[in-house]
């Protein structure tokens, strides 16, 4: 390095060996609790996702949570005539606890690039930031994607630090599975977005996510925001909302706000969040925890190599808080969209479609006005007939009345003609019963006893 540099980076070294009351901070040394937490303030304030989540210091390297969550209502009413009230701890230190690993976050900083600050008066603000902003960077990049914490990491087979520490994903995946929703039908291994899929919508998922896996008390908490990957919601539909001065990598740690809701949630893009992959919590339910006393320094300068190394670890832990507040969606597929042209096409022909279907329709009501008109004629030609129908059956009706009057009449003639032939008959009786009468005197004995009823032979008998 150039001769003014090496005069910059002097000092620089020995500001932080001031810092941390020691000698050189070309040996190895612990960075004072006091410089640690400035460390972290500016790591949270040049990463913007760093400054909405939780990050805490923790004396121990393994233990419990230290974040408190709402395990749940606390309202209630009590009968003291019967029974006592009973108070209830909404606090929740689940019992579920958390565990630092060691991260080693070394940095390299060429010659060439230390001669081109060394003219500015910020030179150890410089390099204090490139290194600080990187670590923040690669934090939300483990958060999201880590799934072990492996002895020996491989940046080439890991590229998003997948084995250099356990993220919020992954712990909730081991700690509460039923937290993570995979796939929309058994065994099919993703959730399809769509017309045709297991939701019509993003919003109708992140709306089922919410009722279903999200407990009741924390459902309706106004601080629940949905964190989405970059290729599930265009870019059209955010907005930067970092509001921070220029610095390097800006772009890198931007959050970007959606312009529209998902499931009445507001709707967030952070840097590294998987491309599938949502989830729906509150921010201040995730937590990156770091061990007060536990990050170790040494800045080294490699003449083989033209730069100097700052050699850095810190052990931190990934934390969900509480697990009833987070709920987490992954192997999310959206539906193909339609290809511009083609929806173009199809545009024209549903109008030409429609265009036909009007020009039928109006064919159809010109028949049925032609029906219509058939059918007033049909009307009133059943009314003609009708009336004279009814003509008809009225004739038809009299000539029956005065067919049954002369009927009458014949019958009426009939029965004075029977009674005249009664009375004759009754007559002719009369005259053979007086012809009878003078005859009987003048038969035999035997024959006027038939007549008289009386035997003549009986009388002598007693």
């Amino acid at each position: 390095m150039r001769n003014e540099t090496r005069q910059k980076f002097e000092q620089y070294t020995a500001q932080l060996a001031k810092l941390n009351a020691i000698t050189s901070a070309l040996h190895s040394f612990a960075v004072q609790p006091s410089v640690q937490q400035t460390l972290e303030t500016k790591m949270q304030e040049s990463v913007a996702f760093l400054g909405m989540i939780n990050v805490i210091p923790v004396d121990e390297l393994k233990g419990e949570k230290v974040g408190i969550g709402i395990s749940s209502t606390i309202a209630s009413r009590t009968d003291t005539s019967n029974a006592e009230r009973q108070p209830v701890d909404p606090t929740a230190l689940q019992a579920k606890g958390y565990e630092c690993f060691q991260t080693n976050y070394d940095t390299s900083i060429g010659f060439a690039k230390l001669d081109a600050w060394a003219k500015f008066n910020d030179f150890q603000i410089r390099i204090r930031d490139a290194i600080i902003q990187r670590q923040g960077l690669d934090r939300i990049m483990i958060g999201w994607n880590g799934t072990s914490a492996a002895a020996n990491t491989d940046r080439v087979a890991n590229p998003m630090l997948q084995d250099v520490n356990i993220g919020w994903i992954e712990k909730t995946r081991l700690e509460q599975p039923t937290q993570i929703m995979s796939e929309g039908v058994a065994s099919s291994g993703q959730i399809l977005i769509g017309d045709a899929g297991d939701y019509i919508s993003l919003d109708a998922l992140v709306y089922d996510l919410v009722n279903t896996l999200i407990a009741p008390w924390h459902a309706d908490d106004t601080e629940l925001v949905v964190i989405v990957g970059r290729k599930l919601l265009s870019d059209k539909y955010f907005q930067i909302i970092n509001d921070g001065d220029d610095n390097q990598c800006k772009l890198a740690g931007e959050v970007l706000m959606s312009k529209k809701q998902l499931g009445g949630l507001k709707a967030l893009r952070v840097p590294y969040m998987p491309d599938d992959c949502l989830v729906v919590t509150k921010l201040a339910n995730l937590s990156i925890y770091w061990q007060e006393g536990g990050r170790r320094r040494q800045v080294e300068e490699e003449p083989r190599r033209n730069r100097i190394v700052n050699w850095e670890s810190s052990n931190d832990a990934y934390v969900v808080e509480d697990y009833d507040c987070i709920a987490i969606a992954e192997n999310i597929i959206m539906g193909t969209a339609p290809d511009p042209a083609a929806q173009k096409s199809g545009v024209k022909e549903e109008l030409t479609k429609v265009t036909d279907s009007i020009v039928e329709m109006a064919g159809a009501i010109t028949q049925v006005g032609e029906y219509t008109a058939e059918m007033a004629d049909a009307i009133a030609q059943v009314s003609k007939a009708q009336l004279e129908s009814n003509a008809e059956v009225t004739g038809a009706i009299t000539q029956v009345g005065k067919a049954q009057a002369e009927s009458n009449a014949e019958v009426a003639g009939a029965i004075v003609q029977m009674g005249e032939s009664t009375t004759f008959m009754a007559k002719a009786i009369t005259k053979v019963g007086e012809a009878l009468t003078a005859i009987i005197p003048n038969l035999p004995a035997s024959i006027r006893a038939f007549f008289s009823g009386k035997d003549e032979k009986s009388k002598d008998k007693p």
